[in-house]
């Protein structure tokens, strides 16, 4: 019975639509938009989720009460296979703050299969600053491909320092496939 309560509500948002005055996050200006999911801090960046798509994202995170009540965002970059590497794309950004030691994102209908080097990526702000930098810490994962739903787990042992793996301390392993951005935090969080 849950499931078929589910499609109709799937059914009555697609039939409905958005309203044409409806903001849209894509819209040139959404810098100015704030909001961070179950933080005080100011962000000048919303949240991006779009639907319509065939796979899920999540992420969450445990063991992290070192940053009990920091900002945790969580991107991903997913290119438009099978048309990379000519295009690039950030079909997911959430925002969100750990709680209890932990976080939970998610995002759902918001991926298609994909074998363009998909990839996402996850930083802790450490220094309260609002923004992904070298004094924060983060992971990411690239994968070949997806073709199933998104689930990933992170850890206290996975979240390294961003400036340890940044220019000039390392080489840029750490950006999305296909990015040309200059490091970590531009790649993922621009």
């Amino acid at each position: 019975m849950k499931a078929k309560a589910g499609w109709l509500v799937v059914v009555l948002f697609q039939a409905c639509g958005v309203p044409q005055n409806a903001p849209s996050l894509e819209q040139p200006g959404d810098e100015n938009m704030t909001g961070l999911v179950g933080s005080s801090q100011p962000s000048n960046r919303a949240d991006i989720c779009g639907g319509g798509h065939v796979l899920n994202f999540r992420i969450g995170g445990t063991g992290l009460s070192a940053w009990e009540g920091h900002v945790v965002r969580a991107a991903v970059n997913q290119d438009d296979w099978p048309n990379w590497p000519n295009t690039f794309g950030r079909p997911v950004l959430l925002n969100g703050s750990i709680q209890n030691g932990a976080f939970s994102l998610e995002c759902q209908s918001s991926l298609d299969v994909n074998y363009g080097y998909p990839s996402w990526a996850v930083f802790v702000d450490v220094d309260g600053d609002g923004k992904c930098s070298g004094a924060d810490v983060g992971a990411h994962l690239i994968f070949y491909g997806w073709n199933d739903h998104v689930e990933a787990k992170v850890d206290a042992a996975d979240l390294q320092v961003l400036s340890n793996v940044m220019p000039p301390n390392s080489t840029n392993v750490w950006l999305p496939m296909g990015s040309t951005a200059a490091d970590f935090c531009d790649g993922y969080f621009f």
